[in-house]
């Protein structure tokens, strides 16, 4: 028995910011949901974003707090390989771009 793919739930494509492409929830092959990721792109490069929490620091700059993080490079490496096509594809499918 093979494992479950990944499945990409939620996705709203966004135009904010320079590589931010979407926003969507995953739900993982073990079961785990991890609502509030996000899908970013530059130069044909794909990664997924973790959700976070804003903060303001003392300068008034805006900084990220991680809600969810990784033990290791290894361990984050293997999420992005796993969970980055899927979310691509759905984001292609939205579009109406898949099959070309």
């Amino acid at each position: 028995m093979s494992a479950r793919p990944p499945v990409i739930l939620n996705l709203k494509p966004s135009s904010k910011g320079t590589a931010l492409v979407a926003f969507f929830d995953v739900l993982l092959p073990s079961g785990m949901m991890i609502n509030a990721c996000s899908l970013h792109q530059k130069d044909g490069h794909y990664w997924i974003g973790t959700p976070g929490q804003s903060f303001v620091r003392k300068d008034g700059s805006r900084g990220w707090n991680p809600i969810v993080s990784f033990g290791d490079e290894q361990t984050e490496k293997q999420f992005q390989d796993l969970v980055t096509p899927f979310a691509v594809r759905a984001l292609e499918e939205k579009q109406g771009r898949v099959g070309s």
